[in-house]
């Protein structure tokens, strides 16, 4: 298994990142940012809005629109109704940012396997999956940046002033721009240029902080393109939306400075060999072969935490740049481990090796246990537990005696490999999973009378997502409709409808209740997912 791996690497690289990114999409229920995203996706696709975005017809200015450039091909292939080609591209950069990792750390080291380390930590870290379902927009911000950070890395290490790799450094830089703002050039380019020249202090440096300067002004003027255009296109609602947006910077979300110090968590199966690649560096650097790289990461993710932790807002997707730093730092650890382990440097480790990456195989071989979780209404739900509780115990059993037979690099690769199943098999146990028995997505909602739609107040973005056409907000004062309508209308805003229309002739039309899993009653419930549909005689 390890030899075909990585005497294929990139076609290992494809296989498993396909099994990680593209299968199940369609799995999860769409979450609120996510809609946001494809509302407006489908509203350039559908009404040509390329610059001047909207989202229910609206401005949507907070965020840039290089993400629903992007994803506009996709969205034509089911014209912006298939959750699933909506989140390919997501899963396509994602992949993307895999692969170019990988690039980076062999043209660093010209080891294969250390290069695989690095991009499939990454590639199976908990957030960097997570991330393209919470707020697909990070993923292409960070993954256009690092793709600009290694042409810049390359363009620092030569001792030619090579052009071309400064403009693509540019160029990948200003796109990261365009799909969240500056936030990629403070959290990840920022430290890392502090790192590398910590570190590596570049060839001819005098040229090279020249050249950096006009980086930095040719990225900036290409990212700041949209925010110029839209400021003098259609001033006042930009203005207003710049004005909250940098306001929550620090008024909103605000969590003490030590938020993140437990950064490494977010790595997921990784979290102790990502703690202990840092907390042991000293006694591994002079084991690693490539100490300085060992240096550069350590330094790029530490200062990357600390910059994130200056800014008063803080969210835990906030640390997904961290992790690109800390999976090359945890690829170091875990390759240095293995290599004294062979040289038996360290004995008597099996504990240790178990307590830093044999956790999965408990995981794994706990999943026949979802038998008393899951509800089985067919047979095709006992094949699928079944034969996936074979597969997950065959995985996680195999992993146990890889570890005790000190088969480190064979047990990394089936690390692995059990995310794989996680993301192919163990997503299914949602469609198994016993579901609030009111439960009703909105995408049942009919209008055969093709009556005019509308919403009351701001509705939720996802119920807008699964009506598919957009829902004008509509009250009392500003209605000029004659004859009948419907109108949309969440759990927080109906007695103030009621109240508004109270002289108006109307009727319960239709009801859904989007709470998944979570019963009324429970934590998890929430009255925005209570959607009541009047039909209004006006």
């Amino acid at each position: 298994m390890v030899k075909r791996i990585e005497e294929n690497p990139l076609l290992s690289l494809f296989l498993i990142g396909a099994g990680l990114m593209f299968f199940n999409l369609e799995q999860l229920q769409i979450s609120i940012m996510e809609a946001r995203n494809f509302l407006v996706t489908r509203e350039m696709f559908h009404d040509g809005n390329w610059l001047l975005t909207t989202l229910n017809g609206t401005p949507r200015y907070e965020k840039p629109p290089a993400p629903a450039w992007f994803s506009v091909p996709f969205a034509a292939l089911s014209d912006g109704e298939s959750l699933f080609w909506m989140r390919f591209p997501n899963s396509v950069m994602a992949l993307a940012g895999v692969f170019i990792l990988y690039f980076w750390v062999k043209s660093e080291t010209g080891n294969i396997r250390l290069s695989l380390f690095a991009s499939l930590i990454l590639a199976t870290s908990f957030y960097y999956l997570a991330i393209r379902f919470e707020a697909p927009s990070d993923t292409h911000t960070h993954v256009w940046l690092l793709g600009g950070l290694f042409c810049l890395h390359l363009f620092l290490k030569s001792n030619d002033i090579r052009w071309e790799l400064l403009l693509g450094a540019s160029i990948l830089a200003g796109l990261s721009i365009l799909s969240k703002g500056p936030v990629g050039i403070y959290a990840l380019f920022l430290p890392f240029i502090i790192a590398w020249f910590w570190v590596y202090k570049a060839p001819l440096l005098k040229s090279k902080i020249v050249s950096l300067f006009v980086f930095l002004i040719l990225a900036l003027v290409f990212g700041g393109s949209w925010y110029l255009y839209v400021r003098v296109v259609d001033h006042e609602p930009f203005i207003v939306v710049a004005a909250r947006e940098t306001g929550n910077w620090t008024s909103y979300n605000v969590r003490p400075f030590y938020y993140y110090w437990s950064f490494f968590v977010q790595s997921g199966v990784w979290a102790l060999p990502a703690l202990a690649g840092l907390v042991f560096y000293p006694w591994i650097k002079n084991k690693a072969e490539n100490p300085d790289l060992y240096k550069f990461s350590l330094i790029w993710n530490l200062l990357s935490v600390v910059l994130l932790s200056i800014i008063p807002e803080k969210k835990s997707r906030y640390l997904v740049p961290v992790l690109i730093p800390m999976a090359i730092n945890t690829a170091i650890f875990m390759h240095t481990y293995i290599k004294m382990l062979k040289s038996k440097e360290i004995k008597n480790a099996s504990l240790l090796s178990f307590v830093l990456i044999g956790i999965s195989s408990l995981a794994a071989m706990a999943f026949p246990f979802l038998i008393f979780v899951v509800e089985f209404k067919a047979i095709e739900s006992w094949i699928w537990y079944l034969s996936s509780s074979v597969l997950f115990m065959l995985s996680g059993g195999y992993l146990l005696y890889s570890i005790w037979k000190r088969e480190m690099v064979k047990s990394f690769y089936l690390v692995v490999g059990i995310h794989v199943l996680i993301t192919v098999f163990g997503l299914r146990a949602i469609d198994y999973l016993p579901r609030n028995e009111n439960y009703r997505s909105v995408s049942e909602f009919q209008n055969p009378k093709k009556l005019p739609v509308y919403s009351f107040g701001l509705i939720s973005p996802e119920v807008i997502w699964e009506v598919g056409s957009k829902l004008p907000i509509v009250n009392k004062e500003l209605n000029n409709q004659n004859g009948e309508f419907l109108v949309f209308v969440d759990r927080d805003h109906e007695a103030e409808f009621l109240n508004q229309f109270s002289d108006c002739e109307f009727e319960s039309y239709d009801s859904f209740d989007r709470n998944f899993l979570p019963s009324e009653g429970s934590r998890g419930y929430r009255q925005r997912h209570l959607i009541e549909v009047y039909l209004v005689k006006d």
